[in-house]
């Protein structure tokens, strides 16, 4: 301003310094010039001299104001550059501290330390010092826009001076001097375009890296806070692994306990039944009957059914135990995953996620192994109980078979004797209506002898009545000739049977052959000649 006020008091000199002969010389020029009218007079060259000066003075107004620019922009431009490499130094300061805070988390041993809050803090603090960082930029901003604000005033103070000094010197007619003005306006205004414009880029550039550190900030501090969920996530992991290795649960104590008991409580079963099944020998004749036999095999029957039922009642605990198991380690899977959302490691989701996939499948293993363990009981117990009745409804086939021998020669000799009996009642009835006969007519005769008056009736009679008691006494004879004949067959029938029952019985017992066949019937034939011996020793 002090320039401009300085060239603009020597323009006015300049315009004072003119002649004033020169003044008078216009005065006395002729009006019509054009058309060279009037009388002649001496010629004067003011109009150039005059139009000369204000070239001149237009000239030098128009460097001045190009100089007067010039000097401005040095005055600026050094401002802006001290700006800028200020706000540098601070920016490079932030990223500095911003490292310091980062380089505090790269080990994974020191991370591990820091609580979730702790690391969130960090953050915000990254967040704080990255927006001081903004914040400079800002500032940047702000600085460069004032500084070419107050730059664009005084340009336009000094196109406001030189506008009216170009017209004042006037030189060029207004219009021209507008459009003079406005060239240089366009200049300066392309000048100041060019200045936002790279102010833009750079406070543009820096904003665009501020952005990027920014995201690479956060990256970098989300890989760390990944990395830390996955540590203690890991440590959560392994100690759920190491709990399921415990004793407490590879070997159970209350599943030990209980298998001991089914142990000791399924041994004393299977030593009773064992005893009972030896009672199968006591099972001899005559007492050997069918249902002594079915009697035996029903009691063996509910021992195995009651070691049947002790068994299943027993894995059903067994089975029990396991799921107490299964729900203890569940619980302490929840606990420990629960700890994790309370440091808020993982939300509730990820808590599932981490359940089923790494935790549930440690308990599941557990569970699929004590059910195996159970099934195997199950089919081991089953293929036993399976087998036990096969073989005991073998023996219980072939006791019965034997039972059913022996109650075959039993009834069979029942009928041999009841038909034994039928013989002697058939022959005792003829010989009773015989003797009833005989006795009838002693009866008569007796009765006659009773009425006889003389002794020739009497002896009649009587000898009558003796021949009726020697008719008597032969029938008497012949009814025990007779019984002698029956009772004699008795002893074949019974030989018979038993010869027919040891042939059923050696051959259920798998030990028929015919040598024995050959000595049975020698036997057989010893026997019947003892029979007949005996009998004629009875008769």
């Amino acid at each position: 301003a002090v320039v401009s006020t300085q060239r603009t008091s020597d323009h006015y000199e300049m315009a004072e310094a003119e002649p004033y002969s020169a003044s008078k010389e216009v005065e006395r020029l002729e009006d019509n010039l054009v058309s060279g009218q009037g009388k002649e007079k001496k010629k004067s060259d003011i109009i150039e001299r005059i139009t000369e000066s204000r070239r001149q003075r237009h000239k030098n107004a128009l460097e001045d104001l190009h100089e007067e620019l010039g000097h401005l922009n040095k005055a600026v431009d050094p401002q802006v550059a001290n700006e800028l490499e200020s706000t540098k130094e601070q920016i490079s300061w932030i990223l500095s501290e911003i490292h310091i805070l980062f380089t505090g988390i790269e080990n994974d041993n020191i991370l591990f330390t820091y609580p979730l809050k702790k690391l969130q803090v960090l953050w915000e603090d990254v967040v704080t010092l990255l927006q001081k960082r903004s914040n400079k930029i800002s500032d940047l901003r702000e600085q460069l826009n004032e500084t070419e604000k107050q730059r664009k005033e005084q340009i336009s103070e000094l196109f406001k001076h030189y506008s009216a000094l170009f017209h004042e010197i006037a030189y060029l007619n207004a219009d021209a001097i507008n459009l003079l003005m406005d060239l240089e306006v366009h200049t300066s205004n392309q000048l100041l375009l060019t200045n936002y414009k790279h102010y833009a880029n750079i406070i543009s550039q820096i904003q665009l890296e501020n952005v990027v550190r920014l995201r690479q900030s956060r990256v970098r501090w989300e890989e760390r806070l990944a990395t830390w969920r996955d540590l203690h996530t890991r440590q959560t992991t392994d100690k759920f692994t190491a709990f399921m290795n415990t004793p407490a649960i590879t070997d159970c104590p209350d599943i030990k306990a209980i298998s001991e008991q089914m142990k000791c409580e399924l041994n004393g079963l299977v030593d009773r039944r064992f005893n009972k099944l030896q009672t199968v020998r006591e099972l001899k004749p005559p007492s050997f009957t069918c249902k002594t036999v079915l009697r035996w095999y029903e009691e063996v029957c509910e021992l195995s059914l009651t070691l049947e039922n002790t068994h299943r009642r027993y894995i059903a605990k067994l089975a029990a135990v396991g799921d107490k198991v299964l729900l203890d380690c569940e619980t302490v899977a929840d606990r420990m995953l629960e700890t994790l959302q309370e440091e808020g490691v993982c939300d509730d989701s990820e808590a599932q996620e981490l359940k089923s996939s790494d935790l549930m499948p440690l308990i599941e293993e557990w569970g699929a192994r004590h059910k195996e363990k159970i099934l195997r009981l199950e089919e081991e117990f089953s293929d036993e109980a399976a087998l036990f009745k096969a073989n005991l409804h073998l023996l219980y086939d072939f006791q019965n078979s034997a039972a059913n021998i022996w109650t075959e020669y039993c009834s069979r000799v029942t009928s041999k004797n009841i038909e034994l009996s039928a013989l002697i009642k058939k022959c005792r009835r003829k010989h009773d209506e015989i003797n009833q006969q005989l006795e009838s007519s002693l009866d008569m005769e007796m009765d006659k002898m009773r009425q006889d008056t003389n002794d020739i009736e009497l002896k009649k009679h009587l000898g009558k009545a003796t021949e009726a008691l020697e008719e008597i006494a032969a029938a008497y004879t012949n009814f025990k000739k007779d019984m002698a004949d029956v009772i004699k067959t008795y002893p074949d029938m019974i030989t018979s049977e038993l010869l027919n029952y040891s042939v059923k019985i050696r051959k259920h017992l798998g030990c028929y052959t015919e040598e024995v066949e050959e000595n049975m019937e020698d036997e057989e034939e010893g026997g019947e000649g003892e029979v007949a011996e005996g009998s004629d020793g009875a008769s």
